[in-house]
């Protein structure tokens, strides 16, 4: 499955930005993707999924304009609640 995404943001005494992001899941085991920042920052993210419930993702972030702000590397852990089973105990 191919999940496009757009993101906006602004606060106020900061620039206006938009985030760019395509993500590619395949049976739901693994994904891929990457995206642009308007503030001149390419990312791209690579996930396994764990269980049903739980998978891990891992981000790097490249600064392709602005030398002072660092590349940096994420980690992101994401549990999926299921609401249907818990309303139903």
């Amino acid at each position: 499955m191919v999940n496009p995404s757009v993101l906006f943001k602004y606060a106020e005494g900061a620039p206006f930005q938009a985030d760019l992001n395509l993500l590619i899941n395949y049976k739901n085991k693994v994904e891929f993707g990457g995206g642009y920042r308007t503030s001149k920052s390419l990312n791209v993210l690579a996930g396994f999924h764990l269980s049903d419930n739980f998978r891990i993702i891992c981000t790097y972030n490249k600064s392709i304009h602005n030398i002072v702000i660092p590349d940096t590397f994420g980690l992101v852990l994401n549990y999926i609640i299921d609401s249907e089973k818990a309303l139903s105990n």
